[in-house]
């Protein structure tokens, strides 16, 4: 994965974005089976541990919908976790009270990110508006394209816990 301007690799993990998810990237120890893995979400955390032990953990830089599927998680080729958080405030939803789109470009995953873990930008590349978004109705969630092909097209997710 390569995160460009979108996100960054932060050595123990990388990520990346599109207007309406965030993904991280975390390798795993070596022959770790997945269900020694927990991943868990709230609106504002993320905590991921290994027999019990955190390898990643914070308070999230924005708020993530972890309702129904919104966030998930799998392993990719035995080594890889991947997780995909539904933001909060995104393009097709809403914007926090006052926002607008550039509002909802993440420049870090956790708050108090360091320097190396935190996009030094003031505003969110031109890219990022050509990533794909949803817009929902009525309950019903359905793909949108932005006005330009995205460059970056997100992979199908699966909706297990795990893989």
């Amino acid at each position: 994965v390569n995160p460009g301007a979108l996100g960054l690799d932060c050595g123990r993990y990388k990520w990346t974005q599109t207007q309406s998810h965030v993904d991280v990237f975390l390798h795993l120890p070596p022959f770790t089976p997945s269900k020694v893995v927990a991943v868990e979400m709230t609106a504002h955390s993320l905590r991921v541990s290994v027999r019990g032990e955190a390898i990643l953990e914070g308070k999230l830089a924005k708020e993530i919908n972890c309702k129904r599927d919104g966030s998930t998680w799998f392993i990719r080729d035995a080594r890889v976790l991947e997780i995909s958080m539904l933001k909060r405030y995104r393009r097709g939803l809403a914007y926090e009270k006052g926002g607008s789109n550039a509002d909802t470009f993440w420049r870090s995953v956790f708050q108090g990110a360091g320097e190396k873990e935190t996009l030094q930008t003031a505003h969110p590349p031109t890219r990022y508006y050509e990533t794909e978004w949803r817009v929902e109705t009525d309950g019903q969630e359905g793909s949108r394209s932005s006005r330009k092909a995205a460059k970056h097209q997100r992979t199908p997710l699966l909706k297990a816990s795990r893989k």
